[in-house]
Order: C-alpha cells, then structure tokens, then sequence
C-alpha cells in the first residue's frame, strides 16, 4: 500500500507537469496620468515557469520585489496565481510596451506571452500663454497676429480661440486665419503647441478679450490664457437736435455725439460750409459733446445744411470724421401769389393762381361763392371757362400742418354785349354860337 502511494503521488506530479500553461488574466493597454499609481493585471493557471515581465522588450527580473526597480513590484496580492505589476508614481519611462511572460518548465511545458500592453503616460503641458503679452493696442482695420504657446503636453494639448463673446472663432482653411504647429521636446516625449491666429480688427473688438483656450486629458476643465484688445479708431458721430419738431421762433439745440479712441476729441461746426463760433457752446471737453445752439431760430435757417466735424490723435496722428444735418424748420404759411379779380369775355378759359411759402409744404383747396362743402381743385392754379354759371367769387385755402389755413378770395366778371344806355334826360344839341 506504500508502494501504491508513492504510484498515486508520481501519477499525480506527471499529470500536472504535462498540463499546459495558461493566463487566467492578461494586461491590456492602459493610459495614465504622471505621478499617479497602475496595476497590469497577470494570472496564470497550472504555473510551472518562471513569470518575469518585459519592458519594451527588456526583462524586468523574477523576484516578486523586482530589487532592479525602486517602483516596480509583483507583489501577488490576489493570492499565489498572481503576478500582476504595480507600477507606483508612473513616470515618462513607463510610458511603453510591457508583457507579462511565463517560462518553459520541464516535462515539455512550453512557456506563454501575455498580449502586449501599452501604458500611454499623459503629462499636464503647463498653463497656455500669450506671447504677445495681455494687452493688445491697435488701430481699427489692422491685421494682427496673435501667438498662444503650451508648452510640455503629452499628448499636445488642443487650442481653441474664442472671440468677445466667448464663442469660437473657426479654423477657415482658405485664409488660413489659424495656424497650429507643434514641436517635438528631445528625449522626453512631450510636445509644445504654438497656435497663431491673425484677424483684421474691428472698432467692436474694442475693449473685448481674445481668449485661447488649451484642452487637455489631464485637465479637468480648459484652461485659459487672455488678451485685452484696445482698438483706436476716429470718431463715429452722431447729430440730434431739440426740440423733435423745430419751429420757427424756437430755441433750437443740436448736439454732436462721439464715440471714439482716443476718446479725447475736438469739434468744430459749420454753417452751409462757413464755420460757426458764437453759436458753440462746449464747455467740457472730456464729454465727447458739442453743442450748436440758435435761439429763436428764424425761418432762413430751413434747409441749410449743419456739419459736425471731429478730431482726435491716434498714436500721434490726427483722424477726421465728419456728419451732415438738414435743418427743417417748420413756419405758417404766407402768400407769395394771390389770385386777381378777372373780367372776361364768355367762352374765354382764364387762370387763378394762388402760391403760398409754408413749411411743411402748403395744400392748397379752391371754393366758389363761400360754399366750402364743394372742393373745386387741389392745385395752386384753377382754369375757368367763363360763363354765368362760373362767374362769381373764389376762394384758395392754403393749409400747412400744425398752423393756422389762410385764405385769400378773387372774383370773375363776365363781358355782357353792349347796352344802350337809357336816360331821362332830353338830349338837347344847340349851336354854339
């Protein structure tokens, strides 16, 4: 029974030499962040070689403390068919190929490879900067590079540009208005990125930022880097005027508005192209304001034509701008032509004519004999054919919104056939003498 015993325990020891080698968990590609701690997982089943792991191909040693490698352990936690590595603060040296292996054993065990596993390393690039500094002053219409670098990102970080409103400016492959370049750092993996945007800038973009704004997997959110544009431009001018509704014998205000920058500009006015001084009033010269002021504005001024015209430095260089005002200055009508009394022969086609001067422009209405409830014309003449059931008084109305109609009235005779006078009297003819 001894003898069979030690049989039944041969047997035994055969049978499991010939068993193959098998993983019950192999590693597979992982990606990392720098600094923080992985495990590639490696179990083996019926294990009879040796397990060492490889590095780019490069043996790491069979002692579970792996003494060759400060961060590197096999500490088989999972109990006595683990062999898993467990790489603490990984660093760039980690970032490469690495397999689990177990070797040949006797009795014709054959040894077996893991799938490979790559570890990807990401390293955070530091923050993004403008190289152009954080502040940008430029005229308005001028064409400007931008630079914005990260620098030591595994993987590159990504840059996006986002306008004022912090909506993002597109990549346009025909202008070529963004371009994206990186650089690869020697020996260490890592990759700068230099993004370059140009634009022709508008008086908009003033006083708004140019954001670039760098992506990365490391981040938990973007992170920005920030330019201020200051943009120059001349002077955007405005004319308004007080009241709304200018009259005749109002005191009427016109104000020219600024907007520009240099903020700090001079006006001058003119009236139908003649520069005007006493009417100006411009007490502050920091407000951007001018003032053109004419008290009690007589009718004369209707349809002149007002010019505003402002000034102000950039880097040293006078800019001009300029904006026009027609005044319309309303006033009561007044006849320039009344309608004359007429005689005329029956059949004859006369004209009445009837003109007035009036701001808005007068509307004229003719009536006969007083009846106002028949319009006869809306003209400033009226053709009559005279007869006796168009002889009699007419009368032209000239109205102008906002003031009081006048009226001015003219009659029309007809010639009769010649009458023979009848009198009383005896005609007595004597001879003088």
């Amino acid at each position: 029974s001894h003898q069979m015993y030690l049989m039944t325990i041969l047997l035994y020891l055969t049978g499991q030499a010939t068993a193959t080698q098998t993983f019950q968990e192999e590693p597979s590609d992982v990606t990392v962040n720098l600094g923080d701690n992985v495990t590639l997982p490696c179990k083996v089943s019926n294990r009879n070689g040796e397990v060492q792991w490889t590095r780019d191909d490069f043996g790491l040693g069979i002692d579970r403390q792996l003494s060759g490698f400060s961060r590197y352990k096999m500490l088989g936690r999972g109990g006595a068919d683990d062999f898993s590595l467990e790489i603490a603060a990984v660093s760039l040296e980690d970032d490469a190929r690495f397999q689990c292996q177990v070797g040949a054993a006797g009795g014709g065990v054959g040894a077996i490879q893991s799938a490979n596993a790559t570890v990807t390393v990401q390293l955070a690039p530091d923050q993004p900067v403008i190289t152009n500094g954080d502040k940008l002053q430029v005229m308005e219409g001028s064409e400007v590079e931008v630079t914005c670098k990260s620098f030591r990102g595994k993987p590159p970080a990504e840059i996006k540009w986002l306008d004022g409103s912090n909506e993002e400016i597109k990549k346009d492959k025909k202008k070529k208005n963004i371009v994206d370049e990186t650089e690869d750092i020697e020996n260490t993996k890592t990759q700068n990125v230099i993004s370059t945007i140009k634009l022709t800038v508008t008086k908009d973009q003033h006083d708004t930022n140019l954001t670039c704004q760098a992506s990365h997997p490391t981040y938990k959110e973007p992170i920005n880097a920030v330019i201020h544009l200051n943009v120059e431009f001349k002077p955007e001018l405005k004319i308004e005027h007080e009241p709304e509704e200018m009259k005749e014998g109002d005191d009427v205000k016109l104000t020219c508005s600024a907007t520009a920058n240099p903020s700090r500009v001079t006006f001058k006015w003119y009236i139908a192209d003649i520069l005007e001084y006493d009417k100006v009033t411009d007490d502050d010269l920091e407000d951007q304001k001018s003032t053109l002021e004419f008290p009690g504005i007589g009718k004369d001024m209707n349809g002149k034509v007002i010019k505003c015209w402002s000034s102000n430095k950039i880097q040293n260089k006078p800019f001009e701008s300029e904006a026009l005002h027609t005044l319309n200055i309303q006033y009561e009508p007044k006849f320039t032509k009344e309608p004359k009394d007429v005689s005329a022969d029956p059949g004859k086609k006369i004209t009445l004519e009837c003109e007035a001067d009036g701001n808005p422009s007068p509307t004229y209405t003719w009536f006969r004999n007083g009846d106002m409830t028949k319009v006869l014309d809306n003209s400033s003449s009226l053709a009559i054919s005279v007869s006796d059931s168009t002889i009699g008084s007419y009368t032209c109305r000239v109205t102008v919104k906002g003031y009081k109609e006048i009226t001015t009235t003219a009659k029309v005779y007809k010639f009769g056939p010649p009458k023979i006078l009848e009198t009383t009297e005896k005609i007595q003819m004597a001879k003088i003498g």
